[in-house]
């Protein structure tokens, strides 16, 4: 009789240990979630501002940051942060570190946010429009609501900075 009850103890146990193994599975964030909760702490993070553009892909747990950066240690800081995020599995950072003059930078922050047209952004956490500045040349990456905003983005750079060249990479908002 004794063996009857082991057994039915190792079988609870195996039964239990499946359940458990099951369950884990289901619990399992999905990428989209990893993703999403990757940004959020990114972009929400005191050190991501304006000048900064980090983008996350994540495939089965393993996350890839894109982008660039202003500070060199950001780099390595943000790869840190999106480590720390239940579910990821690892972390790829191909995040750019960029140079260019300060001078570059800041005056085209204020052409931009300093225009009447993008003042409703200027005063967000994190501004749509963001300015990397490589060299002297200007990418713009983010969002505006039209492609006025777009343009007109691209045409203070231009006219109110020594860049070299601009690239814009604003995408307008359908909605």
């Amino acid at each position: 009789m004794k063996w009857i009850k082991y057994i039915e103890a190792a079988a609870f146990s195996l039964f239990i240990f499946a359940f458990s193994a099951n369950a884990k599975d289901l619990l399992q964030r999905t990428d989209e979630e990893i993703t999403k909760e990757v940004e959020q702490k990114i972009k929400g993070n005191l050190y991501y501002d304006v000048f900064d553009w980090i983008t996350v892909e994540t495939n089965n747990g393993a996350v890839t940051l894109k982008g660039y950066v202003n500070d060199p240690w950001d780099k390595g800081f943000f790869e840190k942060i999106a480590g720390k995020v239940e579910g990821v599995k690892s972390v790829t950072d191909e995040i750019e570190k960029v140079n260019g003059p300060d001078e570059l930078r800041y005056n085209a922050a204020r052409a931009i946010y300093g225009n009447s047209l993008f003042w409703k952004y200027g005063f967000m956490k994190d501004p749509p429009i963001h300015i990397i500045v490589n060299n002297n040349n200007v990418i713009l990456k983010g969002e505006v609501s039209s492609q006025v905003e777009k343009g007109w983005a691209s045409m203070l750079i231009e006219r109110d900075t020594n860049a070299f060249k601009v690239q814009n990479s604003l995408t307008v908002n359908k909605s």
